[in-house]
């Protein structure tokens, strides 16, 4: 049997969308033996043909790590995986080498597959990401002027606090979400199969919006960790889209919101980093 650090890794691959359409000149990246702990590890970048196909052929590699991905589509768990090419030793019990997985066999008739989703309506967004400690009022800059903000107050009753740690539990707490002359609306989580969740609509915004860790009843178990996303309107009529996290702490509660700002006063929220809008310099 060959040692395996000279055996030869073979790879047919396809990449594809996700209704099975092949996704052309495809770029495939491909790690041999990847090792988190070394930097410089080889590395080899190809493009996939006109079908999404394309073959891989290295030497001294027993696994390979290899990703896709494409302008227009998004990367996910199956635009990546890792293989392996080594022979188990044959010193290996059969028991043993019978629960484990046999090497990766690829054909040009049957080759792994790496699935990308296809982006939707893609327009020009402003992108921002603020993190820190929250205090009882912070604003966080959405867009360019100054009407593009949106402000957050967190409160918890310090009282409840000083109990809650004594007791070792989460008290009740919230934060109240609001637009200055704008409006903003809770929005369902982003799904990546459905488009139309990246589109802001056009009604039902509200002037403020609270956000709660716990229902009411006197047994309510309050939540750390709040996820909440958002759609915003300013009073200029551009619209933006908001993903947030808040986490509660006696001492140091913190907040993470990001952002993706349409200046152009189309709902469209779909972020694409080729056509990312450089923020203002000043910042």
């Amino acid at each position: 049997m060959a040692r395996i650090d000279s055996t030869e890794a073979l790879l047919y691959g396809k990449v594809v969308d996700e209704q099975g359409a092949p996704v052309p000149e495809a770029l495939v990246v491909c790690l041999p033996n990847p090792d988190p702990w070394i930097s410089g590890s080889r590395r080899t970048e190809l493009k996939a043909d006109a079908e999404g196909a394309f073959m891989i052929r290295e030497k001294n590699s027993p696994t390979l790590h290899i990703s896709t991905s494409a302008p227009g589509y998004y990367t996910g768990e199956k635009s990546s995986d890792i293989f392996s090419f080594a022979d188990l030793p044959e010193s290996l019990p059969a028991s043993i080498r019978k629960e484990m997985p046999p090497p990766d066999r690829t054909t040009l008739s049957a080759p792994a597959v790496f699935i990308l989703r296809r982006m939707g309506n893609r327009e020009p967004l402003m992108a921002r990401s603020k993190s820190g400690v929250m205090t009882e009022t912070q604003e966080y800059q959405i867009g360019s002027g100054k009407s593009h903000r949106v402000d957050v107050r967190y409160h918890v009753d310090p009282e409840v606090v000083r109990e809650s740690e004594r007791e070792g539990v989460v008290p009740a707490w919230r934060v109240d979400i609001s637009v200055p002359g704008g409006g903003v609306l809770l929005a369902r989580k982003v799904d990546f199969a459905d488009l139309s969740s990246f589109t802001a609509p056009e009604s039902g915004y509200e002037p403020v919006i609270r956000i709660t860790n716990g229902g009411e009843t006197e047994n309510a178990v309050f939540k750390r960790d709040l996820e909440p996303e958002f759609f915003v309107r300013f009073s200029d009529g551009t619209f933006a889209r908001l993903e947030t996290r808040f986490s509660y702490s006696a001492k140091r509660p913190f907040a993470v919101v990001r952002s993706w700002f349409n200046p152009s006063g189309s709902r469209a929220t779909e972020f694409d980093p080729t056509l990312q809008i450089d923020l203002p310099e000043e910042e």
